[in-house]
């Protein structure tokens, strides 16, 4: 899906003054990487490393695992369209949703079988590989690390492809990668781009078993990691940036709160981001009305399966910012509800 993600700021040049739409943190200090990043310019006139060994080796060493447990891509994306091309041919995949189109998507590209569940100990009946989001983007939800961890024991013989993309918004236990890379039948996806804030770079990486990072790196394409990117990385493990979780898991509990209070179906979240629901109306009428009325961005969810056309997703800012919008939402409930 290239169209309906959040973060879609480009859309309304010069009208949104804050946006809701992405679940990333807005205001870090990048200002060291930003220096950093003009003394590599250079690296632009040279080929890269046809694959990221140094980043690759350098978080191997920060994780503490074997660097034959790991793998770097150009974002969880490029991870996630990697491993669906590594499934093999007649296995069928169940991705547990509502969630993240890409998996589904990935599948398609890569001629895989699947379908969608509504809890991950069904998926992993029924199918041969289970894609879970946790937390889950786009409701927030958060299984349970043990009780992951103890599916994931119990079904042996499908493989789990759990992206933890979020997890530094949330203040649950994780799985613990060591631990899980030892298994032959999980792969963990991790994103730099939420744990640093550094969206426009794509920097991912995944982890797993030495046998299964052996079979996805004959489908990595050469290159696929530009030299800027791989040496910013490299420099934000030993720098990264502050992430206020506290406050932001602060604020989104009380917009959820005061939201359904005013009448909004509000699906409870453990993240900073949540999803909405208009009791009238559609999130798409609702977005554009936010947009051009008061300049506040928001992500309307209703192209995610599973979710009706009223279906929309904010993620907490600063608390002035989120007082803005639940000023605004307030005012559509009492205009058009």
């Amino acid at each position: 899906m290239t169209e309906g993600h959040g973060d879609d700021i480009y859309r309304y040049s010069g009208l949104v003054k804050v946006n809701f739409s992405t679940n990333i943190w807005q205001y870090p200090d990048l200002s060291a990487l930003k220096r950093f990043m003009a003394s590599k310019l250079d690296f632009v006139a040279s080929y890269p490393e046809p694959e990221p060994y140094s980043l690759e080796h350098r978080l191997a060493d920060d994780i503490g695992i074997e660097y034959g447990q790991i793998m770097v891509t150009a974002g969880v994306t490029d991870a996630i369209y990697t491993i669906a091309r590594n499934i093999a041919a007649g296995r069928r995949s169940g991705i547990v949703g509502p969630t993240f189109a890409e998996y589904a998507d990935a599948c398609s590209a890569a001629g895989v079988v699947y379908d969608y569940f509504g809890d991950a100990e069904e998926a992993a009946v029924k199918s041969d590989v289970v894609w879970i989001c946790n937390p889950n983007n786009p409701d927030g939800r958060v299984i349970d690390a043990n009780g992951l961890a103890a599916l994931i024991a119990s079904r042996p013989s499908v493989m789990f492809v759990i992206d933890t993309a979020y997890s530094d918004y949330c203040r649950a236990e994780k799985l613990d990668v060591s631990t899980m890379v030892g298994r032959d039948n999980v792969i963990l996806l991790h994103s730099l781009t939420k744990q640093c804030c550094v969206p426009g770079l794509r920097v991912g990486y995944l982890t797993a078993s030495a046998e299964n990072i052996r079979s996805l790196r004959r489908h990595r394409m050469p290159w696929a990691v530009n030299a800027l990117a791989s040496s910013c990385a490299e420099f934000l493990i030993d720098n990264p940036p502050v992430i206020p979780v506290d406050m932001l898991l602060a604020e989104s509990k009380r917009m959820q709160c005061a939201m359904a209070a005013m009448g909004y179906d509000v699906t409870p979240s453990a993240t900073n981001f949540f999803l909405g629901a208009v009791p009238c109306g559609s999130a798409a009428a609702l977005k554009e009305w936010l947009v051009s009325r008061h300049g506040l961005l928001i992500r309307d969810a209703s192209n995610f399966a599973g979710l009706s056309a009223g279906h929309f997703r904010i993620a907490a800012q600063r608390g002035d910012e989120n007082d803005l919008l639940l000023d605004a939402l307030k005012e559509w409930i009492g205009k058009y509800c």
